[in-house]
């Protein structure tokens, strides 16, 4: 891992960094290419039998002179293997020549090569998405990705798609990641700027992960202080969390919370702060913090990065889910009421 020195700090980089994107091709699932070889092998095999029941053909061939040289039986054979090296060609043309590609910038379709991409959906655009299966495909493993957009357009869908449940995964993190790009963001800062500015709409502090400083002992009810205000930001515009820095600014460090821990040192410390989070957040909103360790004064601060979320986003606390947002320097809760307005507002 580097060290990135700024003064007195040295920053370690979380295990968990953000995933550039890359273009990727998507093609049907195998199991569609059987439905359709199927379907054209039944075509291109009845074909040869209402010819026989609707034309003489032995009869007419019995006529020619090539019925010398060649038995109507051996010809016939051919032709109809011919008809099936066609039929089992188109079938497997049919199935592999059209893909979609996941690109930087959006969703495409392809007919073909050397055919024109045809742009599906921006990811901006993508208001979320939803999987289609049917009994076939819910045993086989295939399905449509139904993607719903903010404009007012029809719903797009990505047809037969193997394992679509891992593809919707992969759109979504695109959409959050581009999303994370083209809205409001905190300012960048660092740890420094962020100790000299105080706490603010983008900014907040926390003494410590689980260590409660009253009780000097280790107490898990201070993971829900955290989470709340990581929610907020998400549900808001983004900011950063101190970890290991109290309300006045005084920087404590997360010593004490590893002092408490099977495995006290910044691994184990981030491998509980993971568990907390899967658990009253959701593993699925990782992706959209990023973790940072900063030596100030021989203090260990946890430095959170946190970008906005396409979607609301929930604390799961004592069987109840609570939606907060940032106003101010504050992470406040909304109630039921208030949160459907704001969540019709900020995530139309």
């Amino acid at each position: 891992m580097k060290a990135v020195n700024e003064g007195r700090l040295q920053s370690r980089p979380s295990l968990l960094g953000c995933k550039r994107m890359t273009k990727e091709i998507l093609h049907q699932s195998p199991f569609v290419f059987l439905k359709k070889l199927i379907i054209i092998e039944t075509i291109f095999a009845l074909a040869p039998v209402l010819l026989l029941l609707t034309i003489n053909v032995e009869g007419g061939y019995e006529a020619t002179s090539l019925a010398q040289k060649a038995p109507f039986a051996l010809l016939w054979t051919l032709f109809v293997m011919l008809l099936q090296i066609v039929a089992v060609s188109v079938a497997f043309l049919v199935w592999y020549l059209p893909r979609y590609v996941l690109d930087v910038d959006g969703i495409y379709y392809q007919r073909g090569p050397g055919s024109t991409l045809q742009k599906v959906a921006d990811y901006t655009d993508i208001r979320t998405l939803r999987i289609s299966q049917g009994p076939l495909g819910r045993r086989l493993g295939y399905g449509n990705i139904v993607l719903i957009r903010h404009s007012r357009q029809q719903p797009v869908q990505i047809k037969d798609i193997a394992d679509p449940q891992l593809v919707a995964a992969q759109i979504d993190e695109r959409v959050q990641q581009a999303i994370a790009v083209n809205d409001e963001v905190a300012p960048h800062k660092s740890v420094m700027e962020l100790l000299r500015e105080g706490e603010s709409q983008y900014v907040e502090y926390k003494s410590s992960l689980m260590w409660d400083y009253r009780l000097q002992r280790i107490n898990k009810k201070l993971y829900a202080p955290i989470m709340k205000s990581l929610t907020a930001f998400m549900n808001s515009s983004g900011g950063h969390l101190l970890i290991g820095v109290n309300d006045e600014g005084e920087v404590l460090g997360i010593d004490a919370d590893m002092r408490g821990m099977k495995k006290p040192n910044l691994d184990g410390w981030e491998n509980t702060f993971n568990l907390a989070f899967n658990k009253m957040v959701g593993v699925e909103y990782r992706r959209l913090i990023a973790l940072d360790f900063t030596q100030i004064d021989d203090k260990t601060v946890c430095h959170v990065t946190v970008r906005p979320a396409s979607r609301p986003i929930f604390l799961k606390e004592n069987n109840e889910e609570k939606f907060y947002v940032r106003a101010g320097n504050t992470s406040q809760p909304l109630t039921f009421s208030q949160a459907v307005r704001y969540i019709q507002a900020r995530f139309r």
